[in-house]
């Protein structure tokens, strides 16, 4: 049936995003997206209002054939829906608020690392932190692993979500960190870093996994690389990415010597924990005014059609000296869309 006289609208949940060469439409309900041209995205802007014939007029007949068979397969990929009536299907809104100071830290661990982790969690969950990743770059007894974990389980109950990061040790068995998982509500994940394999295993009907990875994490400079592996494709950080870093924002960091930062792998350290409070460092401009160093301000990455999905790194970037370059650890480039193959042999 011959659909002209329609209009052309993308579901609430599908957004477009312009790069310098191509568009991306993410769908943050089912957390995927589908390339499109430039000139595609710019028929399917919220501002062009036209009907499918209208939209047509200004091309030849050939590209008009191209531009519809475009459109079908948005259709039969659920992307968009053809209707009569496209001013009863408003957009969602694009305003992301959170009434938390802090929402995510990092806590990082050494052999050496001695600040007083219930103290911590208690400020932290004053401030309404609600995901903390625990990092440990070295073997530690899995005694005090679990120490650290039931620390936050038995806390306020602010903190909903515990990722946690440990050296592989080969003393252990799965069945040890199984248990933990089991135990302990609030965690969701267990990596296992310097493992002789890669490989994740679900729990729990998949809503808790532990993960083996080879890759060797030795200390806090092992962060910040950007693949589509690490894409994270929903409402909240999509939104957030818009007006926010999407690293850094409300995040808080105590590094393995008890420093309080944005991020454990930045130089600038806002005192040692055990000389300044958490709530403290928030007053200091310094701190917060990372938080707004968004994507469309970044060099190359306001550029890139993946800005919206893509998690930031300030620690490591190609000129030290300016906070507004692109990513170090990104080899995507926007210009060429092409991922570089040296990145992914590393």
């Amino acid at each position: 049936m011959d659909k002209n006289d329609h209009y052309i609208s993308l579901f609430a949940c599908c957004l477009i995003v312009k790069g310098a060469s191509r568009a991306t439409i993410v769908d943050i309900q089912r957390g995927s997206y589908i390339f499109i041209p430039l000139e595609i995205a710019s028929l399917l802007s919220s501002e062009n209002k036209s009907s499918i014939n209208d939209l047509l007029i200004p091309y030849s007949t050939e590209d008009q054939s191209e531009i519809i068979i475009f459109f079908q397969h948005l259709i039969d990929q659920e992307y968009a829906f053809y209707t009569m009536e496209p001013e009863l299907f408003p957009e969602i809104s694009k305003e992301f608020k959170v009434h938390n100071l802090i929402t995510n830290a990092i806590l990082d661990f050494d052999a050496d690392s001695d600040y007083e982790v219930a103290n911590v969690i208690l400020q932290l969950e004053n401030m309404g932190c609600q995901t903390i990743e625990i990092r440990c770059f070295q073997i530690l007894p899995i005694s005090i692993i679990s120490n650290l974990i039931f620390l936050i389980q038995n806390g306020l109950g602010v903190v909903r979500n515990v990722q946690l990061l440990i050296c592989y040790d080969r003393t252990v068995q799965e069945s040890k960190y199984a248990d933990l998982l089991n135990k302990v509500s609030r965690l969701t994940s267990i990596t296992i870093h310097s493992s002789p394999i890669n490989e994740s295993h679900p729990f729990q009907e998949e809503t808790k996994r532990i993960n083996y990875i080879k890759q060797k994490v030795s200390n806090e400079t092992h962060c910040g690389y950007i693949s589509p592996g690490y894409f994270t494709i929903n409402k909240s950080t999509f939104l957030e990415s818009q007006s926010y870093n999407s690293c850094l924002n409300r995040k808080i960091s105590i590094d393995v010597k008890g420093n309080i930062k944005n991020c454990p792998a930045l130089k600038q350290s806002f005192g040692h924990f055990k000389q300044v409070n958490l709530s403290d460092v928030l007053q200091d401009d310094r701190f917060i005014n990372k938080w707004s160093i968004k994507k469309d301000d970044i060099r190359t990455c306001k550029d890139c059609e993946f800005r919206y999905i893509c998690t930031d790194c300030r620690a490591f970037q190609e000129d030290d000296g300016d906070e507004f370059f692109k990513p170090l650890k990104c080899s995507y480039d926007p210009y060429s869309m092409t991922w570089s193959e040296d990145f992914f042999n590393k």
